[in-house]
């Protein structure tokens, strides 16, 4: 995988402060991040499991923002998947209550990592053993969406639609993408093939 001289979107610091990002970033990062996972999901059948702040990481920031997913470690290709794993705070629901899921568990991770660096989420410490603080949390995602929403964020519609509670429900990395793109995102990133993209950091991976 190539340096990230800029780290993460999530800070360093003792008090875990996000990345400030832009609204171009916001949606350079968004379209960047869905363009890894349709290639990812569609192309090699396989689910990273663990989209966080902490794994999205900063190539540069001029002349626009450049970023790659990172940490393949829980990663797996396989249609439907039951292991517990991943941060917490951006996992999906199905993957909380033990059911089966897909790969859309990712789509769920990465709208919640936008709500998170857009200044709708609190940062939170949450814990498996108590499974109310969970369920508490997942109303907090949804009435941040809603926030969002009325706050005529230009992405607000599509950040809806990736965190629906019922997967069937959920758009698939593709169609977001495709929405992005109806959404005029896809200015702020390079017009490069996905499977050639230089941001995309699978080229040194097996997978």
């Amino acid at each position: 995988m190539d340096l990230a001289p800029l780290g993460s979107l999530e800070a360093t610091g003792p008090e875990g402060k996000l990345i400030e990002a832009s609204k171009a970033e916001k949606e350079a990062i968004l379209h960047q991040c869905l363009s890894a996972l349709h290639y990812l999901h569609d192309l090699h059948h396989t689910t990273h499991r663990d989209i966080s702040t902490a794994n999205i990481l900063i190539q540069q920031r001029q002349p626009y923002i450049h970023v790659q997913l990172a940490d393949f470690g829980l990663s797996k290709n396989a249609a439907r998947l039951n292991t517990l794993c991943g941060n917490l705070t951006y996992m999906a629901p199905e993957v909380r209550s033990g059911r089966a899921y897909t790969s859309k568990v990712d789509v769920w991770s990465l709208a919640t990592v936008l709500l998170h660096i857009s200044g709708y989420l609190r940062l939170v410490l949450l814990d498996i053993k108590r499974p109310w603080e969970l369920n508490q949390w997942c109303q907090e995602v949804s009435s941040a969406a809603v926030d969002m929403f009325q706050a005529r964020d230009p992405m607000a519609t599509l950040i809806r639609d990736m965190l629906s509670l019922n997967p069937k429900h959920r758009l698939a990395a593709k169609d977001a993408l495709n929405t992005a793109n109806v959404l005029g995102f896809d200015k702020w990133t390079e017009q490069l093939a996905l499977a050639e993209s230089s941001w995309l950091p699978l080229t040194d991976l097996e997978i």
